[in-house]
């Protein structure tokens, strides 16, 4: 929805700041944790993700619309005649809509596990060929926010097993690091072959086809 309110300010991306990254690294390391090891050989990994994420959040908040926000497999329910029905909307907020389509993509095709370049390439047409835009200069910026959000969640994972003194806690922290830091380093890794997809390949035909409607 292209709604505009007066007086509302469009939702701050969050960004680990770096002396917060090379403090949970360390902190890690102190504490001994199975993965510090990795999370220091990783460390300057780390800090480009943050600086690239930084100029990328400039790019995606010169365009945004209120959106679904959590389009999880697990919010997307289908009747009899296969419409899909939208439910728990309770993250609905200003977001890019290059943002929100590449990251549901990423999603949706499993990039968390194996990922499926056949079904990612059919979301991406789907979507241009409902009339959706995806920005050309929005496709990077998008992966980078991308990639960031996932560094967020592993330092706060990190965080977790270093801060925290319940034990359950600690475990849950501990699994989300070894689920989520593989995450991180391969989509560091694989961010010129995803941006290829777009540059070289099915993306430009949408970008060029996508028309910008009302609202999107």
């Amino acid at each position: 929805a292209n709604l505009e309110v007066p007086g509302l300010p469009a939702p701050p991306f969050e960004i680990h700041p770096e002396q917060k990254i090379r403090g949970l690294v360390r902190a890690a390391a102190e504490a001994g944790l199975q993965f510090a090891q990795t999370l220091d050989a990783k460390l300057d990994v780390f800090l480009g993700i943050v600086a690239a994420q930084k100029v990328a959040t400039t790019i995606l908040q010169q365009h945004s619309v209120v959106s679904h926000g959590d389009l999880d497999q697990k919010n997307v329910l289908w009747d009899a005649s296969d419409s899909p029905l939208l439910i728990d909307w309770e993250s609905a907020r200003k977001l890019n809509p290059t943002y929100e389509i590449v990251l549901a993509a990423l999603d949706w095709s499993g990039f968390s596990s194996t990922f499926d370049h056949s079904l990612f390439s059919k979301i991406i047409a789907a979507y241009a060929g409902a009339g959706g835009l995806i920005e050309a200069g929005a496709v990077d910026a998008a992966l980078r926010c991308i990639l960031g959000d996932w560094l967020n969640w592993l330092m706060y994972n990190v965080g977790r097993c270093v801060y925290l003194e319940d034990a359950e806690q600690r475990r849950l922290g501990a699994q989300q690091i070894e689920f989520t830091l593989p995450i991180v380093l391969r989509l560091q890794r694989q961010l010129p072959e995803l941006l290829s997809l777009f540059e070289n390949g099915y993306g430009n035909a949408m970008i060029r086809s996508g028309v910008k409607r009302h609202g999107q």
